[in-house]
């Protein structure tokens, strides 16, 4: 679970959203008495979790849905193309001279280029398809074998059907993530409601924030928080890493996260030894620690960044 870094519910990313009502979920329960929680509110919390979580499954499922829908429809569209354009070799070989043919060419439509537009596709097997039919009626030898007048229409039918089946699917998709959107907008209300009265109960400062999925705030130096760990290093041996820091006092625990990016960090370790060893994933990562007591959290360390070398065992 990414570690949550602020309290800015509405820029929340999906993925940070999900962790914060994970964790509201699993512990606003215990924490309700103590808190002042309403039945209602409490009621919310519990269910958050799941809700959310189904909410953004179904609009995962409807955007796949729709993105099948449309590289089918694009699939097909090219192989209909793609038969336009050898029927239209077949009829010009039919008609034979071009230049005494081209009024018949001209009632076909095939004297130009093909049409790269779905519309201009269909209409253009539409005129081919009556044309054919018309002059089949009529006696002409200048048309296409009934097979080919079926399979160029039937083509064109299903390129019609498959882009209204992927409109269709546009149209879902979009409900859906409208219906996540309005969802996330009302979970920012109540989460912004609870983040409130926490930290009137707790303090700005306390860790327990974290137990609902907020961020405390990192008091001014002097208020009775840890300094940051000092001295924050590493030592690489083959295929761990240990990550050490001098201990310093009025803590009662450290927090180590570590990123690939800067940007996303993930709690790598807690608790009260001031080293800690892992073997550790391919490529580059980035580690910092914070210390703890119950009056909050210190600033953080500097940050170093370790490359597992290549083929390390």
């Amino acid at each position: 679970m990414a570690l949550i870094l602020d309290n800015a519910f509405t820029n929340d990313t999906y993925d940070r959203r999900s962790d914060r009502v994970s964790l509201m979920t699993n512990n606003i329960e215990s924490n309700s008495v103590e808190l002042g929680i309403s039945e209602t509110l409490l009621s919310w919390g519990t269910s958050v979790d799941n809700k959310w979580s189904t909410a953004r499954v179904s609009a995962g499922v409807e955007r796949g849905e729709r993105d099948v829908a449309f590289e089918t429809y694009l699939n097909k569209f090219d192989e209909t193309k793609s038969l336009l354009i050898d029927i239209k070799e077949v009829l010009l070989a039919l008609i034979g001279d071009v230049e005494e043919g081209k009024e018949i060419i001209d009632e076909y439509g095939i004297g130009g280029a093909t049409p790269r537009n779905r519309s201009g596709v269909k209409q253009l097997i539409d005129q081919i398809v009556e044309t054919s039919n018309r002059l089949r009626t009529a006696g002409d030898s200048r048309v296409l074998p009934e097979v080919l007048v079926t399979k160029l229409a039937e083509a064109g039918d299903e390129t019609v059907n498959l882009w209204h089946q992927a409109q269709k699917e546009k149209q879902d998709s979009a409900e859906a993530y409208d219906a996540l959107d309005a969802l996330f907008n009302e979970d920012s209300q109540k989460l912004r409601l609870i983040y409130q009265m926490a930290k009137l109960i707790w303090g700005a400062y306390s860790p327990k924030l974290t137990l609902l999925g907020f961020a405390p705030s990192t008091p001014k130096h002097g208020g009775g928080q840890p300094d940051a760990p000092k001295d924050f290093n590493k030592e690489w041996i083959a295929p761990e890493l240990t990550l050490y820091w001098n201990d310093a006092s009025n803590v009662s625990s450290y927090q180590l996260v570590s990123s690939e990016g800067e940007d996303i960090w993930e709690e790598l370790y807690s608790g009260d030894s001031a080293s800690y060893t892992y073997e550790t994933p391919p490529g580059k990562r980035y580690y910092r620690v914070r210390a703890r007591n119950a009056r909050g959290f210190s600033d953080w360390s500097e940050v170093l960044e370790f490359t597992r070398p290549e083929n390390a065992e």
